[in-house]
């Protein structure tokens, strides 16, 4: 699984826990927990769920589970090999793709890109706006 680039790597579940200042926090990611297992974590990113994990035995037991999933895939993993059918597949797709349908401009980290002046300014507007509260 790939790594996500978002830093933020504890949004993703409904479920919260108390941490010990009794402010509540999100739960890490399945992505973020498999990253981190995978060590794809950029290191801020890591040292945050780190951080998290000393306060949450939710997302520790997570981690615990996905390190023992990783481990037996590991110990019995073969040399799989796909069928070449696929991979000829695989490597048309970029030709394949109507680039001319390219509308919403999404960034290498899923996060879409402002195209138009308007979205640029909106954009700012609403950065602006977090940062003030």
């Amino acid at each position: 699984m790939s790594a996500p680039h978002s830093d933020d790597v504890t949004a993703d579940m409904d479920a919260h826990t108390q941490a010990p200042s009794g402010l509540s926090i999100d739960h890490l990611s399945p992505e973020a927990i498999a990253a981190l297992v995978d060590e794809e974590l950029p290191r801020k990113a890591e040292h945050r769920a780190k951080v998290h994990l000393v306060h949450c035995k939710y997302c520790r037991d997570e981690v615990n589970a996905q390190r023992q999933a990783a481990s037996r895939l590991r110990e019995h993993a073969t040399d799989v090999q796909p069928p070449m059918s696929l991979l000829d597949r695989l490597r048309r797709i970029p030709e394949e793709c109507d680039h001319a349908d390219d509308q919403h401009h999404f960034g290498i980290d899923g996060r879409r890109r402002p195209q138009g002046i308007t979205d640029r300014v909106d954009l700012m507007i609403r950065k602006l706006g977090r940062r003030q509260r």
